[in-house]
């Protein structure tokens, strides 16, 4: 026996469903003011409310409400809901947002043009499950993003597969399928209402939950780098560091390590105030990450002091990794800043063994540093492990 449901029946059992859903998000909103996203996504579902709600009214209110404004709300909410969830994976960019906005309102002028001059059921729902198909198919980079959580590549599987499920239905309007309706009855209409209750299910924890990775990878950054620069802070360099040492002492390879700050950093402070000392240690920073490597680690130990770990790197290959990236900032003149700005560097090479530890060639370090200083600054000293006096290397070109 088969069971058939009228169309307000349907609306009226999605809307709850999406009612549910919002009360939960919005539960964990409680915690989570400052995530931009969720908000975002709060007000796409509960304008999603609405819709659902005119829908569930066909026929008992003006079709200007339930059909035109319905859809075409529709088409904004799904709109925002793929930015959300491509935006929590880092993957949506300007570009993608200016091409959906265009395509929303183009979505919008078409289905209106649709409804004043070819206002059939079965082109209004080909044309706008089309357009639905085409918001939710970028979803399958969600699949293939490198780095993808499991949670994300499930989220992406499920968008994709309504989307390609948009495409059939537009199909089967076109063929003059009733299954295609909400509005008409069928023998899949029940299945249909079930997998669509389970989509919202699915869909709203899906997001939720990809928001709550979202916070706890802020809350892991948060945890292990500097807010101001994004260089690791000192107890999480340290940690890494003891295990590249170790790494390195087994495989009895060199590694390098680098210890510099800006020269007369106080100056800058006093003379152009803290702001400016933070855009230089900012402006500083991200120089310096262009030139490193996957296993290359920068730390930022307090002040305008900072260490770089070069793992690999011998005598030769630190001397012109250090060379390359300090000659940058002799005289640089960025519009951003005020002032120029120089550093001074001390540096080691290591083959590491049982014995060696951070501690030690910080201290090392920390006097080919204070020689640099004392012989002029702007300058890079390289000292040796064995013995603490600091010996000069190539001046850097300035």
């Amino acid at each position: 026996m088969s069971i058939v449901l009228d169309a307000r029946t349907v609306f009226a059992t999605l809307l709850i469903g999406y009612l549910i859903a919002l009360v939960l998000t919005l539960a964990y909103w409680n915690g989570s003011l400052k995530l931009a996203t969720l908000k975002v996504y709060i007000g796409a579902k509960s304008m999603q409310a609405i819709a659902l709600y005119f829908a569930a009214l066909r026929g008992h209110i003006p079709d200007v409400l339930s059909v035109l404004l319905a859809n075409s709300m529709l088409f904004i909410v799904y709109t925002l809901e793929i930015c959300v969830l491509l935006s929590l994976q880092r993957i949506l960019t300007v570009r993608m947002k200016w091409l959906y906005v265009i395509l929303t309102l183009a979505s919008i002028a078409g289905f209106l043009f649709i409804y004043f001059f070819n206002n059939q059921e079965e082109t209004r729902i080909a044309f706008a499950s089309v357009l639905l198909a085409i918001i939710f198919l970028p979803a399958y980079r969600l699949i293939v993003v490198r780095g993808a959580s499991p949670l994300a590549r499930v989220m992406g599987t499920l968008y994709l597969c309504v989307g390609i499920w948009m495409l059939i239905r537009s199909g089967g309007a076109v063929l003059g399928h009733n299954w295609a309706s909400f509005y008409q009855q069928s023998d899949v209409q029940l299945p249909m209402l079930l997998v669509l209750f389970l989509i919202i299910v699915v869909g709203h924890t899906g997001i939720v939950l990809l928001m709550k990775e979202q916070s706890h990878r802020e809350l892991v950054r948060l945890a292990n780098q500097d807010d101001l620069t994004g260089a690791l802070n000192r107890r999480t360099f340290a940690i890494r560091a003891e295990r590249q040492l170790a790494r390195y002492a087994k495989k009895r390879q060199p590694l390098s390590y680098m210890l510099f700050d800006v020269d007369r950093f106080k100056i800058i402070n006093d003379t152009y105030g803290h702001y400016v000392g933070d855009q230089v240690l900012q402006h500083l920073a991200s120089r310096v990450r262009q030139h490193l490597g996957t296993q290359d680690m920068l730390v930022r130990y307090g002040g305008d002091e900072f260490g770089i770990l070069l793992p690999g790197l011998d005598e030769e290959a630190s001397a012109q990794f250090a060379e390359q990236m300090i000659s940058e900032f002799a005289g640089v003149d960025d519009q951003q800043l005020p002032t120029t700005y120089s550093v001074s560097v001390g540096i080691l090479t290591v083959i590491p063994n049982a014995r060696t530890t951070m501690e030690n060639l910080y201290i090392t370090c920390d006097q080919a540093l204070y020689a640099a200083k004392r012989d002029g600054r702007n300058r890079i000293i390289r000292v040796q492990e064995d013995r603490m006096a600091a010996v000069p290397m190539k001046q850097a070109n300035i």
